[in-house]
């Protein structure tokens, strides 16, 4: 039973549900785009996606930790060991799920309380995007 207006629940986002996180994705997308001055984040708009699978727009924008550690490090310099980069990334997963590692290391280490923060296969599986776009 879904809380806020007591219907049941399909297991399916409702359409305010999907419109909410349109909204919060698109400005997040912009943003970083502001913080990298980085045309190609445009491309991973959901204003943009044709295929209309928002929920996958900051994951994959996000999936390999790349842009979650560039993004520490101009926040706080040095706060990240390293990024690990290139086309292998893409083939090994414990490199990607390591530089995921690195951010919410460093978040803590900032003063982010754990409660705030999601866990690496909320976004490697894709499974709670929303947190991970709050974190």
């Amino acid at each position: 039973m879904d809380e806020r207006n007591g219907a049941e629940s399909t297991g399916q986002p409702s359409s305010m549900d999907v419109t909410d996180l349109l909204v919060r994705e698109h400005g997040l997308v912009l943003w970083l785009r502001e913080v990298f001055l980085d045309e190609k984040l445009l491309a991973y708009s959901p204003l943009c996606r044709k295929d209309g699978d928002y929920t996958r727009t900051l994951t994959l924008l996000l999936h390999d930790g790349v842009i979650l550690c560039q993004l520490m490090l101009v926040l706080r310099e040095k706060s990240i060991p390293r990024i690990n980069t290139g086309v292998p990334i893409l083939r090994m997963q414990f490199k990607r799920r390591e530089n995921i590692q690195f951010f919410l290391d460093a978040c803590t280490e900032n003063g982010i309380p754990a409660f705030s923060l999601f866990f690496v296969s909320d976004l490697e599986e894709e499974k709670d995007p929303l947190k991970v776009m709050y974190a």
